[in-house]
């Protein structure tokens, strides 16, 4: 394998992890938040539940805002428009 081709697959790797650590964050976040709001408003699942479904939506607008930003810089978006 080449040099380049090697840095190519550890880009996408890198790009792999820093896309499954952003959800993970945005939704374990988001469940901490409700947790609390529903412990200090005793709204026992409601707020929580709440919460990950923002944070849900969230993680996966950013992923798509990344990844469209991603596909924006590396010219492929002109193989999509044909």
């Amino acid at each position: 394998m080449s040099r380049n081709n090697n840095f190519k697959i550890f880009q996408n790797l890198a790009l792999l992890s820093q896309i499954g650590l952003m959800m993970a964050v945005y939704i374990v976040g988001s469940v901490m938040l409700g947790g609390f709001l529903d412990d200090k408003f005793g709204t026992s699942p409601i707020l929580m539940i709440l919460c990950l479904l923002i944070g849900i939506v969230a993680a996966f607008f950013n992923v798509f805002r990344m990844l469209f930003k991603i596909g924006a810089t590396s010219g492929e978006e002109d193989k999509w428009k044909k």
